[in-house]
């Protein structure tokens, strides 16, 4: 199961129950037992239901289009929200970029499209450092350029 659902479901299901306690069809307390005000069950039904939506809906999904040598990446959250298309002309190269972890994260390899002049595109991110660097050269087999360390 993906980390963003175990958190996302909870969330949302909790926005729910708030939406439910809202329109006053369960009922919503505090800790002493009085009944919270419709303005602070309404702010926090929206924020979980914002929080619990974003991490159990959104997607990111990138696409690689070889007849129009386009990527393109699309934000979604149930519906398109944000749209990235460049061509694949901007890259030289494709590269596995370590990121340090902390205490409380993992290493990540990301792999990336190094873009000539701009930002560069990230494609994927794995904790497993062959996963990316097979990732990376199949990527770049396809789109015909160089893996680069």
């Amino acid at each position: 199961m993906c980390p963003l659902l175990a958190v996302g479901i909870p969330f949302f299901l909790v926005g729910v129950y708030l939406a439910l306690g809202t329109l006053g069809l369960v009922p919503v307390k505090d800790e002493f037992g009085k009944p919270l005000s419709t303005t602070t069950t309404l702010i926090m039904c929206v924020s979980f239901l914002l929080i619990g939506g974003v991490f159990t809906f959104g997607r990111r999904a990138v696409t690689f289009d070889l007849a129009r040598q386009t990527v393109t990446c699309h934000y979604s959250v149930g519906v398109s929200i944000r749209t990235v298309e460049r061509r694949i002309s901007e890259f030289d190269a494709v590269v596995v970029v370590f990121w340090k972890g902390d205490t409380e994260s993992p290493d990540r390899y990301s792999v990336q499209l190094r873009a000539i002049g701009g930002k560069n595109f990230k494609v994927c991110s794995s904790t497993n450092p062959g996963q990316s660097q097979r990732q990376a050269a199949f990527l770049a087999s396809a789109l015909h350029l160089p893996v680069v360390e």
